[in-house]
């Protein structure tokens, strides 16, 4: 009988046991299951037209995400809305007041990116809360501004 070989696979086996059980105890991650990465945010987009026949719009940015926004002459009649945003998904509303306001929300979003199209003769103030708003003049073709994220503020109750 030849047990030469067992008795040596024997001695390698309890090396290699031994090799892994030290490597465990150095490197306690290397037993553990690999966690999955954290998800980074998605991006949520938003495509909105509106008919508008004022020559005057107020848009009115809302949230603490920064962001930019792009500003493009369209035709007559028409405002067109593209939003994006990181993390969560944007939202606009359009109210007829004189001058009609568009209000852009990105509440929760991590960023927020929208190109709005507006008609040639339309005179276009941008603004955020608390902010001085900027304007495009009816012969400005285009134009682009951008900001960078706003402290969140908390809501005060009225005290009775």
């Amino acid at each position: 009988m030849h047990t030469g070989g067992a008795e040596r696979r024997e001695v390698a086996m309890r090396r290699w046991r031994a090799v892994l059980v030290g490597a465990a105890l150095a490197l306690p991650g290397a037993t553990m299951a690999q966690q999955p990465a954290p998800r980074e945010p998605h991006p949520a987009t938003l495509q909105r037209a509106f008919v508008f026949l004022d020559d005057a719009l107020r848009v009115t940015i809302a949230g603490e995400a920064p962001g930019t926004i792009q500003v493009v002459r369209g035709e007559r009649g028409r405002i067109d809305l593209t939003a994006r945003g990181l993390g969560a998904s944007p939202a606009a509303g359009l109210t007829g007041d004189t001058p009609s306001e568009l209000t852009l929300v990105s509440a929760g979003a991590a960023r927020a990116d929208y190109v709005l199209v507006v008609p040639a003769d339309v005179r276009v103030t941008i603004s955020r809360a608390g902010h001085p708003g900027v304007t495009l003049g009816t012969l400005d073709r285009e134009a682009r501004w951008s900001w960078p994220a706003q402290p969140a503020r908390t809501a005060e109750l009225p005290h009775s």
